[in-house]
């Protein structure tokens, strides 16, 4: 299964969501074999085709190493919050990792934005009345912000990897037995929250785009918070599916105001617990 969906470029994730659960229900050691096995077919399929070896290597290896890391953390935690949050402070320290070693971070993303952007107007998916000055600008204010965007994408990645894995080893488990939390349950706390707006307030006042894009990414993470409250809304007023569905659909294709909007709702839930103390009131 490893091997036959990370060939699936749609359902990467979904691999890697089952090595979490590989991990998860055997631990490191015990699951090292199905993982070598998964991703062993995976790595001889690209060392096949004409792409770099190195590269072939270090992106098949990152993604094992992305769903061993994933199901550790969750069969340690043993919860679902703690490791999201953990997560979460990972992707900053990588960010900031970054941003120091490469000193000028608009510098490294300008000619792979371009690069990316000239992709996207010969496959149509941006309109060609747009003229090479305003994609240039549309670059050059972009650059800078890049970091935090790329990092708050492949925490998201991750995230869904672990909730996928988290779902495939608990579906089917007795009630009786322990659990590890629901994604409907979710508040990254407090703490998170105010870091942010220390973050926040240390980039305004000093104008640091490192700051920014660490901010950046905890604004994105609370995102993940607001998507939980619509699960959380959906099981306390039995919406069907189709009302989640909808929900999710009106997020991505409202740019950026939907985006914006769950990001808020997930912050402000964070400080003021709206979730859990509904889901507590409910249940008295």
């Amino acid at each position: 299964m490893i091997a036959a969906l990370f060939l699936l470029p749609l359902f990467r994730v979904v691999s890697v969501g089952v090595a979490v659960a590989v991990v998860v229900a055997l631990g490191a050691m015990g699951a090292l074999p199905t993982l070598i096995a998964g991703f062993g077919i995976v790595l001889a399929a690209g060392l096949l085709s004409p792409v770099d070896p190195g590269g072939v290597v270090l992106y098949v290896g990152l993604f094992a190493g992305a769903g061993l890391l994933i199901g550790e953390l969750l069969r340690g935690t043993q919860s679902m919050t703690l490791t999201i949050q953990v997560t979460v402070l990972l992707a900053m320290a990588g960010a900031l990792a970054f941003q120091l070693s490469i000193g000028d971070s608009a510098a490294f993303w300008v000619p792979r934005l371009n690069e990316m952007v000239q992709m996207l107007v010969e496959r149509g998916a941006i309109s060609g009345q747009l003229d090479a000055q305003t994609l240039a600008t549309l670059v050059e204010i972009n650059a800078p912000l890049a970091t935090g965007l790329f990092a708050a994408s492949q925490w998201y990645f991750a995230v869904l990897a672990l909730v996928i894995g988290y779902y495939l080893f608990d579906h089917g488990v007795d009630a009786s037995k322990l659990r590890f939390g629901r994604f409907r349950e979710l508040n990254l706390g407090r703490v998170l929250a105010a870091l942010m707006v220390l973050l926040a307030v240390g980039a305004a006042l000093t104008g640091s785009m490192l700051l920014t894009n660490l901010a950046i990414i905890l604004l994105l993470a609370f995102g993940l918070q607001g998507f939980a409250m619509l699960h959380w809304a959906k099981y306390r007023f039995a919406w069907p599916v189709a009302a989640l569905v909808v929900c999710y659909a009106a997020v991505i294709l409202v740019q950026p105001y939907g985006v914006l909007l769950i990001c808020v709702a997930g912050y402000v839930d964070a400080w003021f617990n709206l979730i859990r103390g509904r889901h507590d009131n409910a249940a008295s």
